[in-house]
């Protein structure tokens, strides 16, 4: 039997380096990722400087590839609510409403952003915000590499779409980087709120529930009863499954790939 192999790269940017993981897909299976390569690269430099970056990051790679995933750091773009406006009739209507909201929350010219979301007419909609001269820089980039860009999502966003079929209608949502977490307050299966969270130096378990807390009262939510976690998930935020504390009992389940099982904890963390 003929097995058909499409090889392409994982490439995570942020705003002083890409992380490059190298793909191998079976068609009709999922991606295997091997190997994983960071390169340092500066994303507020001038288009010729960061093209030339990016090209000398790829071509260091032991096994290049010409299709590239592109996942953008939360750190780069901007997430808000944005409601439609009375009397909507229009995708122009929706998009207008969600630039004139990018200015208002962000205080950026919203020329120099491209806002995309999951456009409701009936209801709030998820919007990003994220620079066009970006946008502009990986895809000549990439272009100038001989490379074709299969998707570009920001870091958030593409672990939501990912995770859909785990998240219950009230369940809260984080995808969590290195610098910070971006939460998702979810009820009745809409998403009410969502917020990038710089994260503290210390990430325990009590500074998660206290963002969780204030996010509650600000949004007027109760606590929510299950929390999944994706991406870098401190190791103290698993160190109990089930989190009793001055809030109500909090489920935290994780989508980090392992469990942590460290002597000062009680149990071991879910891995769902």
């Amino acid at each position: 039997m003929l097995k058909f192999f499409c090889d392409s790269l994982q490439v995570d940017v942020s705003d002083q380096q890409i992380q490059v993981c190298r793909q191998t897909k079976k068609i009709g299976s999922a991606k295997s990722p091997e190997s994983v390569s960071i390169f340092p690269i500066d994303s507020e430099s001038d288009v010729s400087t960061f093209c030339a970056q990016w090209q000398q990051a790829i071509s260091g790679l032991e096994k290049p590839a010409n299709l590239l995933d592109i996942s953008l750091d939360d750190t780069m773009v901007r997430y808000f609510m944005v409601a439609p406006p009375p009397h909507a009739r229009s995708f122009k209507d929706l998009h207008a409403a969600a630039t004139m909201r990018l200015e208002a929350l962000f205080g950026v010219a919203s020329e120099d952003w491209q806002v995309t979301a999951d456009w409701q007419m009936h209801a709030n909609s998820l919007a990003c915000g994220i620079p066009k001269i970006l946008l502009s820089k990986i895809s000549k980039a990439a272009k100038q590499s001989g490379q074709h860009i299969l998707s570009l999502q920001p870091r958030f966003i593409r672990a939501w779409n990912a995770c859909q079929k785990k998240i219950s209608p009230d369940t809260w949502f984080a995808s969590v980087g290195k610098e910070v977490m971006t939460l998702a307050l979810q009820k009745g299966g809409q998403i009410k709120s969502v917020k990038t969270i710089a994260l503290p130096v210390t990430n325990d378990e009590t500074w998660l529930l206290e963002q969780l807390h204030r996010e509650s009262m600000l949004q007027q939510l109760d606590m929510p009863s299950e929390l999944l976690l994706s991406g870098d998930v401190p190791a103290a935020w698993l160190c109990k499954l089930i989190q009793k504390n001055a809030y109500g009992q909090l489920a935290m389940k994780s989508l980090a790939g392992k469990s942590v099982d460290q002597p000062e904890c009680k149990q071991k963390a879910e891995i769902v």
